[in-house]
């Protein structure tokens, strides 16, 4: 999910709640996907405030981060290099 601002309904109805009913089930790991805030906007002055307060929303909300972790894509080296590698 990309950090743009405030968690609103379609997030919770078009994700949020199927996580939620999934973690219990199946080995999962949810995108903080800040770099791809870049697409839409190319202010970057708030992806970070907003990317701890998605955070904050997804807890509230019942993603428990022992059975599902949680990693914001730009401290992933590795998310970036493979990208590259699949654009050539």
């Amino acid at each position: 999910m990309r950090p743009t601002g405030k968690l609103h309904i379609g997030h919770y109805v078009g994700a949020l709640e199927n996580w939620i009913k999934l973690q219990n089930e199946y080995d999962s790991f949810h995108l903080i996907a800040d770099y791809h805030v870049l697409t839409t906007d190319l202010n970057t002055e708030n992806i970070y405030e907003n990317t701890i307060e998605m955070v904050i929303d997804w807890l509230a909300c019942g993603l428990d981060p022992e059975k599902t972790p949680m990693f914001r894509q730009s401290a992933v080296k590795e998310h970036t290099e493979l990208f590259l590698i699949f654009q050539c």
